[in-house]
Order: structure tokens, then C-alpha cells, then sequence
């Protein structure tokens, strides 16, 4: 798999959580999930991810899904 699909399979799992009102657990699942894979774990140490995942959702799905797929991938 590479790096992008990883980074589209995380966010589409962390979506899942995100549609059933789970907001910690789709934040958790996305985390964890690009911890997994070398060309998105950085991600994880990045300071200012959780920022930027909590302002993409609060501004909505839309929005949430863009700034987890907005990331940089190394491939």
C-alpha cells in the first residue's frame, strides 16, 4: 500500500467513527492508523495535527475529511 492509500484508508476509518458521533474515536482511529505505515507516521509527532484535525472538524465532515487528506505524504 502506498503512502497515500494508507493515508485515505485512515481517514476513511477515522470517518466511520466521525458519522456514528464518536469525535474522540475517529480522532483516536485516524492517530493510531497513520502511526502504521512509514510515509504517514510522521503525521503522529507532527505538534500542530491535532489542531488541525479539531478545526477541520469542527467546521464539519467536509471539512474534517480535507484536512486529514491535506497532509503530506511521503512516498
Amino acid at each position: 500500500m502506498t503512502g497515500k492509500e494508507h493515508l485515505q484508508w485512515a481517514t476513511d476509518r477515522a470517518l466511520e467513527y466521525y458519522d456514528m458521533g464518536d469525535e474522540t474515536g475517529a480522532l483516536a482511529s485516524f492517530l493510531s492508523d497513520v502511526g502504521k505505515h512509514d510515509s504517514t507516521r510522521h503525521i503522529q509527532g507532527f505538534p500542530a495535527s491535532m489542531m488541525i484535525l479539531r478545526v477541520g472538524m469542527g467546521r464539519g465532515r467536509a471539512e474534517f475529511k480535507k484536512a486529514m487528506l491535506d497532509f503530506a505524504v511521503h512516498d
